[in-house]
């Protein structure tokens, strides 16, 4: 009986050997297999994440700036991608078709050019006067002049644009002239000066301007010599003339300073008598400026284009310098001719 109890206590003890011995082995293959996969292991990206694999959880750090249990990034120490910086401010709100260098609106194109290649195309009533479309083909040449009538239409178009759309003309002090404002001015001159307080400029040129708010400043188109057209700014608080010269190479400055010599005269009394300025006893004449350092033109059959855009940038304080280019000018002339078919026509 004692043999018998001894026999299985010992057996008892060499099973519990052996399995103690199974499972220190089992312990070190599971070393091995984890050695094995830490070596595998491809560092994180993110540093945190791998002190947090090491570490074990945490509890999550709230920042001052989460809110609504969002949390944002900090910006400080970035700098902020072109995409998201404001744009120039010139630039800022470039419209589609108003901005003076934008593409002619394809819509608009089709439509035109339908009408113009069309056999049983009708004359359009724009200013009250009759066009046809000899008169857009005129518009859209380059190397062709512009006539009064081109540059008349143009302007008023600005002026609508201006009343339709005044938060794209920056400079509310500024009222646009029609070609027939100096005309005037050069035509009855010689009759002016013989007896300059009495004579009374007639009402025609002068009668668009100063309708509804008084303005300081005029911008009008000039033609030198019937060839070469400029604008011409008439700051009537400053008592000065500022000739924007896009075509110095053609004429001297003796010729311009001549013509414009006879307004700067001429516009003190203007002033006080149509415009209802303040009474100047002297009346002395205008100071004259000439500004050159703007884009100059090529050919002078294409300086009425030139002025119009000149007098458009001015009028929406948009520069021009890199903008108005000479290779450029067939579309300026195309689109110029196509706002007017799609804004004045029958007007």
């Amino acid at each position: 009986m004692d043999k018998e109890k001894g026999a299985s206590s010992k057996k008892r003890v060499l099973r519990e050997r052996k399995q103690r011995k199974c499972k220190q082995s089992n312990d070190g293959d599971d070393d091995v297999m984890n050695r094995k996969e830490r070596k595998k292991r491809k560092p994180s990206d993110n540093p945190d994440a791998d002190i947090q694999a090491r570490e074990g959880p945490q509890k999550k750090k709230i920042k001052s700036d989460d809110v609504g249990g969002v949390q944002r990034k900090s910006e400080r120490n970035t700098i902020p991608s072109i995409h998201t910086q404001p744009p120039y401010t010139a630039e800022k709100k470039k419209d589609p078709i108003l901005y003076p260098f934008s593409k002619v609106d394809k819509t608009r194109l089709d439509v035109f050019s339908d009408w113009k290649n069309s056999r049983k195309a009708k004359q359009l009533t724009i200013l009250g006067k009759k066009v046809d479309a000899k008169w857009f083909t005129t518009l859209e040449t380059p190397g062709k002049s512009l006539t009064t009538m081109h540059v008349d239409t143009v302007v008023k178009l600005l002026s609508r644009r201006e009343e339709s759309h005044p938060h794209f003309f920056k400079s509310k002090a500024l009222t646009l002239a029609e070609t027939s404002f100096l005309r005037e001015i050069d035509e009855y001159y010689s009759i002016f000066v013989d007896n300059k307080d009495e004579y009374e400029f007639p009402e025609e040129g002068f009668s668009q301007l100063f309708k509804e708010a008084p303005t300081n400043k005029i911008l009008a188109p000039m033609l030198v010599k019937e060839r070469l057209w400029m604008p011409l700014m008439i700051n009537l608080e400053k008592k000065e003339l500022i000739i924007y010269d896009l075509g110095k190479h053609f004429y001297t400055n003796k010729i311009k300073d001549k013509q414009v010599g006879a307004y700067a005269v001429a516009m003190p009394y203007i002033a006080q008598k149509k415009f209802g300025m303040k009474n100047d006893t002297k009346k002395s004449p205008f100071r004259i400026s000439i500004i050159n350092c703007i884009p100059q033109v090529d050919k002078i059959e294409d300086s009425g284009v030139f002025m119009l855009k000149t007098i458009e940038c001015l009028a929406m304080s948009i520069t021009t310098h890199g903008n108005l280019k000479n290779e450029s000018i067939g579309d300026l002339r195309k689109k110029m001719a196509v706002d007017i078919f799609a804004e004045l026509q029958n007007d």
